[in-house]
């Protein structure tokens, strides 16, 4: 089995720079001083960005990492630091191609802070990609959002209010999105009442950093609806859509073609749901296991459980991707809130089981050359091209240029 495009959300502790490092290096830039040091497909992912506080408090930072898998095999990477969740903004932004060249992206400077951040939306299409936060407290909810024209070297803000979307999903048409939400069975405008039935509504949009609604919103069968969390939906065809619904103990496949509902039993918090698109599969991420699920055959499902971790190591981290990353640190003799980085392991899908490996804790050929330059955190991996490539985070000693850098490295070589 093998990654296919699809949306990812990940949300990682970092723990900030540790006070047990080398002796900073000279030099005003990390690119000048890693320039000759970092292994062979490892690229900057986005501009240099005014770096998170190094020395911290005792909540560690954290970076949210949203990707998005083009149809052309590259994949569109955006991180956000959501430490402090009333005040998270987009920090880096930038295109991995299949062969591993990396396109860097400007994200404003000036971009509204994100407060109140409840999920992260986003959908891809030919012309570009739309990046959302859904915000805000009780009712009052917006939308922050920023859009990228394919081929452009930069995100611009949206400017139209948007709904704060259960799902986004790509026009089959490839010329628009679709707003894809669970809504009360009441004419528009009505005031639902106790027992009111659901339906999934899809509302099409316009491209572009001005998107405005196209049509009236499409009320899809009744009888395939059913309350809970939607998780995925795809546009099959031309107003023929499938969707995944999250209910207490159970995951739905429904079309709109049909009244037939697929059901499979499910236990633990759904992280992340894509279609292979090779063989129409929907792979299914918890916590502890990847789910392969026939939804469109016979509704069965094989169970691939994540293997076992050393006593040291972290526990495993899932990927929407399939991948699971686990980590090794040590505690910081100079400061008991902040760990070393020692290690990093891989688990990955081969032959239907998963297969854990060591892989590198830094972008560089050797961890010495890395660390001597800045301390680097392993904040998330994805497939590229069919290749693993992590995402790391680097946070340079030389504390008088308050700026951070990421990188993306292969992570199919042998750990330095």
């Amino acid at each position: 089995m093998k990654p296919a495009p699809w949306f990812v959300i990940l949300v990682l502790g970092v723990s900030c720079a540790s006070l047990e490092r080398p002796q900073p290096s000279s030099g005003p830039e990390v690119r000048g001083l890693l320039s000759t040091s970092l292994r062979s497909g490892a690229a900057f992912l986005c501009p240099r960005f005014d770096g998170l506080d190094p020395y911290g408090t005792a909540v560690d930072p954290s970076i949210q990492l949203s990707t998005l898998d083009r149809a052309d095999g590259s994949s569109l990477l955006v991180a956000t630091d959501v430490t402090n969740t009333n005040q998270a903004s987009p920090l880096c932004a930038g295109v991995v191609a299949s062969d591993g060249t990396v396109r860097e992206l400007e994200v404003p400077k000036d971009f509204e802070p994100i407060k109140h951040v409840i999920r992260t939306m986003a959908v891809d299409t030919p012309q570009g990609a739309l990046l959302g936060w859904c915000m805000g407290e009780s009712y009052n909810v917006t939308v922050n959002a920023l859009w990228w024209q394919a081929g452009t070297g930069a995100f611009v803000p949206v400017t139209t209010t948007l709904p704060c979307a259960s799902t986004l999903v790509p026009a089959a048409d490839g010329q628009g999105w679709y707003d894809l939400s669970i809504v009360a069975d009441v004419p528009p405008g009505t005031i639902p009442e106790p027992g009111s039935g659901v339906v999934v509504q899809a509302q099409r949009y316009s491209l572009g950093s001005e998107p405005e609604p196209v049509g009236a919103a499409l009320r899809l069968a009744t009888a395939t609806a059913s309350p809970g969390d939607l998780f995925w939906g795809q546009e099959l065809s031309a107003n023929v859509f499938a969707w995944v619904v999250a209910g207490a103990g159970s995951v739905g496949y429904f079309r709109s073609d049909t009244d037939t509902v697929v059901t499979l039993p499910w236990t633990g918090t759904l992280q992340a749901v894509r279609r292979d698109p090779t063989t129409g599969l929907l792979w299914l991420t918890a916590s502890d296991r990847l789910e392969v699920w026939d939804a469109e055959g016979d509704g069965s499902a094989q169970t691939i459980p994540l293997p076992s971790v050393p006593a040291e190591s972290s526990p495993w981290v899932m990927q929407a991707s399939g991948f699971a990353l686990s980590t090794q640190s040590e505690p910081n003799p100079e400061a008991d809130w902040l760990r070393i980085p020692i290690a990093a392991s891989l688990a990955s899908v081969e032959a239907a089981s998963y297969v854990a490996r060591d892989i590198p804790t830094t972008p560089c050929t050797t961890t010495e050359a890395c660390r001597a330059v800045a301390e680097f955190y392993l904040v998330g991996a994805t497939s590229v091209g069919g290749r693993p490539m992590g995402i790391y985070y680097a946070w340079p000693w030389d504390q008088q240029f308050i700026v951070s850098e990421m990188l993306v490295a292969p992570l199919d070589g042998p750990a330095p």
